[in-house]
């Protein structure tokens, strides 16, 4: 039971994580996306 809690734990801080670095990106990706667009304008 303690290492199934331990690895829900794992999980859930690995998902983060992920979500972390997916917001990390996409906001990079409208920021350059952005920059773009005033090159372009």
């Amino acid at each position: 039971m303690f290492s199934g809690a331990g690895a829900a734990k794992n999980g859930r801080i690995l998902e983060s994580g992920k979500l972390l670095l997916f917001q990390q990106y996409l906001r990079r990706f409208l920021n350059t996306s952005c920059t773009v667009n005033r090159l372009n304008e």
